[in-house]
């Protein structure tokens, strides 16, 4: 399975998302939680979302909490279970309902075990048998990370997606591999400064490559039709 982003999403959802896209070549000196991108079909259930934990050498992380935002209108959040690096650990992973279209995940355990790099969590969702299709992110927000003693470790998330059927791109897949998103803004801003890129970013078809298309496919990443 793979994913991507939808058309419709709450409000908080195009603000990480547009962050994402705006700070995709920055370096971020936080230990990070990689949501996974996942394609399914309406109706679906038990598809799985995992998160991977990336720590630099030094940043000990003993303990999680982030929260999920998802599109609570074709998305249902309907579990969450421990990860391999979260059990190997001797980790938990509790979550709740905090309000429609946001979870609270806590990864932790009754021990001062470090959580090695990997797979801290898989979450299940179920996807609603009349979903367009389209791109839903899932976002982890308000990422929290503690180290064996309490204190806090610099903390980020990385959206995700669960894309179903075509993904709604309609031609703004820049370089054909099933997901809208920076990679393919990216293509067309180089076509549109005259760079050579090896795709077709002439996403309205008029011929050029310009700030029309740049727009279009920032759209289509962001899920906003």
């Amino acid at each position: 399975m793979t994913g991507s982003l939808n058309r419709g999403f709450a409000a908080p959802c195009i603000a990480v998302m547009a962050e994402c896209l705006l700070c995709v070549s920055m370096q971020v000196d936080a230990a990070v939680l990689d949501c996974s991108e996942i394609r399914a079909g309406a109706g679906d259930t038990d598809v799985d979302i995992s998160i991977t934990l990336t720590a630099d050498a030094g940043e000990e992380v003993c303990g999680i909490q982030l929260d999920i935002l998802y599109n609570n209108d074709f998305l249902g959040l309907d579990g969450a279970e421990s990860g391999e690096a979260a059990a190997d650990a001797g980790k938990d992973v509790n979550f709740s309902i905090i309000e429609p279209g946001r979870a609270r995940l806590i990864v932790a355990g009754f021990n001062q075990n470090v959580i090695a790099n990997g797979i801290v969590s898989y979450v299940q969702f179920s996807i609603a048998a009349g979903a367009p299709d389209a791109v839903y992110p899932v976002a982890p927000v308000a990422v929290l990370m503690s180290d064996p003693w309490g204190l806090d470790i610099p903390a980020a998330g990385i959206a995700g997606a669960i894309i179903v059927g075509t993904g709604g791109l309609e031609g703004s897949d820049i370089d054909g591999d099933g997901v809208c998103n920076a990679t393919d803004v990216q293509l067309v801003v180089n076509s549109a400064l005259g760079l050579a890129v090896a795709h077709d970013c002439d996403v309205d078809g008029d011929g050029v490559v310009n700030a029309l298309d740049i727009q279009r496919v920032i759209n289509a990443a962001l899920g906003i039709g």
